[in-house]
């Protein structure tokens, strides 16, 4: 009895002991965050590593916004017009999307849908493909459907609907516009309508959906498009084609090297035009080769992912480049993968898991017991962002069109200080959706990101550049976990160009470069 009673005693002195620990861990974990939130003063002094500095004082007078409205024939059926029937099914891949052509009486001209889109719109090839408009389920589809055609003929301006449809994983919303295409005459010849599933969107194109771009100065569609032409300041414009950069001739002159940067705002970053790691590479590159006449457009838009750039393959393709180079990773990891397996942890963890995610010590020191191991993330990678980058390396590849990919950089764990360290975890959480992963978990990811990408361009023959492994830095070279400040930037370009020379003088037909 009395072993019984001393055995009852110690296992209430344990359990004691481990709240008091537990409740311990808790309030110290706490206690770092609220640290690092008032006092770290590298995210105390954000705003100012965000700035441009000395540009305010030292640049040309910043000029008015002048804000243009979007041109309204700047739609989907002009430049549908304007494309041929392989590039036109090629659109409607890239984009997800099913696009049916009527003609101004109703009448079809052509349906362009993989058979994957027929599925997620709700509807089989035999229903749409040779039939007149009102003889389809379009016609009965939304509250606009019935007067949808007619209402666009007569106006001339493009219209939106919208309906559900039952699918066996469930119910799936579907988005219908319809879009004037003219002659030139200004006539409506016909018009082109588009079904997409928005059931599924990622946390860019939801945020995207509810911004207005109409009057914005930049934006054609947020997080994907720019407006052509446009100008915020004298250190933010677009060109011609819609990018961040200067005039691109075309058709391209003959004797012109043109090289495509794509990517988000890692590859659209810089205080200035000719501040971006493109127009770097771009005068390193007329250095090494003096008289070829090389170019180099900076493709990059804020907020692309793989998703997006999948979606303007055809865009970069426009421009004729020679190579397109492709640097990202931030905005798969962050604004799908992280988002898409926090909605799938949500809906099916148990009662105990949410309890133990609520801890603050196991978030921030045990997180990877929350996120799907390598195995897992790898196969996601694989049915996303290299699903996306295999279809724009088959776009391109068809176009006589090269295709080099970098590796993603980050600071290097490695060589942060410990304050250093607190400030890209407060990023993480502050400006990157990072409520239950950290810094480390995006770290394993997007190493786990950078050894498949090095696996994909052995495996498809392409270029591959080891940014990620010659760019170590820390707070100098990175103001935040991704973006770079200047020292970074001109790295960033060096190791790129270093990269690519040898495979630049051999489409030139010049002397390689010495070893």
């Amino acid at each position: 009895m009395r072993r019984l009673a001393r055995a009852i005693f110690l296992a209430i002195l344990v359990a004691l002991w481990v709240v008091v620990a537990g409740a311990a861990l808790e309030a110290y974990a706490r206690y770092r965050w609220h640290g690092i939130t008032e006092s770290d003063r590298f995210a105390q002094t954000y705003s100012e590593r965000h700035a441009c500095p000395g540009l305010e004082d030292d640049g040309p007078p910043e000029e008015d916004h002048t804000i243009d409205p979007i041109n309204e024939e700047d739609h989907l059926g002009t430049l549908f017009a304007s494309l041929d029937e392989q590039d036109r099914l090629t659109f409607a891949r890239l984009r997800d999307m099913l696009i049916a052509l009527y003609d101004r009486e109703g009448n079809a001209l052509g349906v362009y849908a993989t058979p994957h889109t027929f599925a997620n719109v709700g509807f089989e090839a035999p229903e749409l493909e040779g039939k007149p408009f009102a003889d389809t389920p379009l016609y009965r589809a939304g509250q606009a459907g019935p007067e949808l055609l007619r209402r666009v003929v007569e106006s001339a301006k493009a219209e939106t609907t919208a309906f559900t449809v039952a699918r066996p994983s469930g119910e799936a919303y579907i988005e219908m516009a319809a879009f004037p295409m003219k002659d030139e005459s200004g006539r409506v010849t016909a018009v082109a309508c588009s079904l997409r599933d928005i059931t599924g969107l990622t946390l860019t194109e939801e945020i995207a959906r509810g911004q207005q771009a109409r009057d914005h100065p930049m934006w054609k569609t947020f997080f994907f498009e720019y407006k052509k032409n446009a100008r915020v300041s004298w250190m933010w414009y677009t060109n011609n084609v819609g990018f961040r950069d200067d005039y691109v001739a075309l058709p391209k002159p003959a004797g012109v090297f043109r090289i495509a940067c794509v990517g988000g705002s890692t590859t659209e970053e810089g205080f200035t035009t000719a501040t971006t790691y493109p127009n770097i590479l771009e005068k390193k590159l007329q250095g090494r080769f003096a008289g070829q006449t090389i170019e180099v457009v900076n493709c990059g838009v804020i907020g692309l992912s793989s998703l997006g750039e999948r979606r303007r393959a055809l865009d970069f393709a426009r421009i004729e480049p020679d190579l397109v180079i492709r640097y990202n990773a931030v905005n798969d990891i962050c604004h799908a993968l992280f988002p898409s397996w926090e909605s799938e942890w949500e809906r099916d963890a148990a009662p105990w898991q949410r309890a133990l995610r609520r801890s603050w010590f196991l978030r921030h020191y045990w997180n990877g017991l929350f996120w799907p191991n390598d195995q897992a993330m790898a196969a996601q990678l694989d049915r996303t962002t290299f699903y996306n980058l295999e279809l724009m390396h088959e776009v391109l590849s068809t176009r006589g069109i090269a295709l080099a990919l970098c590796t993603f950089a980050r600071p290097d764990l490695t060589h942060l200080t410990a304050e250093e360290r607190d400030y890209y975890e407060w990023d993480v959480r502050t400006h990157w959706q990072g409520r239950h992963f950290t810094f480390g978990t995006y770290c394993r990811l997007l190493d786990l990101y950078n050894r498949k990408i090095e696996a994909f361009c052995q495996e498809n023959g392409l270029l591959c550049i080891p940014l990620a492994q010659k760019l170590k830095g820390d707070g100098e070279y990175f103001r935040d976990i991704c973006h770079m400040r200047p020292k970074g930037i001109e790295r960033k370009a060096d190791v790129v160009f270093r990269h690519i020379e040898g495979y630049v003088a051999q489409r030139l037909g010049v002397e390689p470069p010495r070893p």
